[in-house]
């Protein structure tokens, strides 16, 4: 026996991690080449009622086999089981893939995540969701043109099996997410081929409720980020979550257009209107972060001008966060207010939200919404 406090106890689990290491890598690699594979090779019969062929069953067996042929740092029997485990993992993929056709299936917190896709419904209707590797991309730009926004969806427990893009009516999603927080429930998602399975999964009932949604018909414009992601941005700062709630809370007196302007040592969100002005500002050691390029600033002070209808949508989405939680705000004039923000509750999901800036000239014509200036 190895004493555990040994350097060769160490070097053995080391040389073991590897060896496991090794033989994932190549189950994953004969995962892959199933799932790729024709269907009518692998079962006998595809339907809610599948089978196996006994051809691929034996073929599998034996490509398992010979992965483990070379691996003689395991006993027989542990190699045996070894073998049934990934069989069995094998073969339950590729029911995901061929038979229920899922693209991905993913596992979040349900209550952040039906408070994430209520404040979508307050902005769109309808949105797509782009299945890729290692997350879902969900794009959208409103329907005055006024903000674009992507939202990447990923954890650790996403399984990517198929590339895909889906499309939901959003308050239909919200529906069938219908939960409470005091659940303490989870929620899987599988995008499948027609539809989205959902299973709910109540830790404090012990209970499941197993949903389905139809996707629905859409053509939507892809969204033009990539110029916007590249603007460099001559201010930058962070505010926690209960902070920037907070001032929104206090918005909305004087005007529906809010002016952000920062100097060497505060932020100051201003609106002026008809019944008076008002200002409500952060000192530097107030905010999370605070950066300020004098270099690429001619000014003492830099400003941008914003719907406070959009602004107050970046509230209601980061309530998924926690009050300490950070939202990152860039500032260039002329040019749309970049917001970000990580989703810890979300693993790592993530939001990027770019609003265009009212000109002086939409602000003193008053135009209408649906006549304001496009990205």
């Amino acid at each position: 026996m190895v004493e555990t406090n040994s350097q060769e106890y160490w070097n053995e689990l080391a040389k073991r991690g590897e060896l496991e290491d090794g033989l994932f890598s190549q189950v994953e690699n004969l995962t892959k080449k199933y799932a790729e594979a024709d269907s009518r090779t692998i079962f006998s019969k595809v339907s809610p009622t599948f089978s196996f062929s006994k051809e691929f069953t034996a073929g599998l067996n034996h490509e398992l086999e010979q992965i483990f042929s070379t691996e003689t740092d395991f006993p027989p029997e542990e190699i045996k089981e070894k073998i049934k485990k990934f069989r069995e993992e094998i073969k339950e993929r590729l029911v995901i893939v061929h038979v229920k056709k899922i693209a991905c299936e993913i596992i979040f917190d349900a209550y952040p995540f039906l408070k994430l896709i209520k404040a979508l419904e307050t902005i769109i209707s309808e949105a797509r969701f782009t299945v890729n590797p290692q997350e879902i991309l969900i794009e959208f730009m409103d329907a005055s043109r006024i903000c674009l926004t992507r939202i990447i969806l990923s954890d650790s427990s996403y399984q990517f099996y198929a590339k895909s893009e889906l499309y939901l009516n959003i308050e239909n999603f919200k529906n069938v997410l219908k939960c409470e927080a005091n659940d303490k429930s989870s929620i899987t998602l599988q995008f499948g081929e027609e539809r989205l399975n959902l299973s709910i999964n109540s830790e404090k009932f012990g209970s499941t409720i197993n949903r389905t949604l139809s996707y629905i018909d859409l053509e939507i414009e892809d969204i033009p980020l990539d110029n916007l992601i590249s603007i460099d941005y001559a201010f930058s700062f962070a505010l926690e979550q209960h902070k920037f709630a907070y001032t929104i809370k206090n918005l909305g007196i004087y005007s529906d257009v809010i002016d952000i302007s920062a100097g060497k040592q505060s932020v100051i969100f201003s609106e002026e209107g008809e019944l008076g002005k008002g200002e409500f500002s952060w000192k530097k050691d107030q905010l999370l972060s605070f950066q300020f390029n004098e270099e690429e600033t001619a000014t003492e002070e830099l400003s941008s001008a914003h719907l406070l209808f959009f602004l107050s949508w970046v509230d209601k989405i980061t309530q998924v966060l926690g009050k300490k939680d950070s939202i990152q705000f860039s500032i260039k004039p002329d040019h749309p207010i970049r917001i970000e923000n990580l989703f810890p509750q979300l693993g790592n999901s993530s939001l990027l939200y770019f609003l265009a800036p009212r000109t002086p000239i939409d602000i003193e014509e008053g135009e209408n919404d649906d006549d304001l200036m496009e990205f």
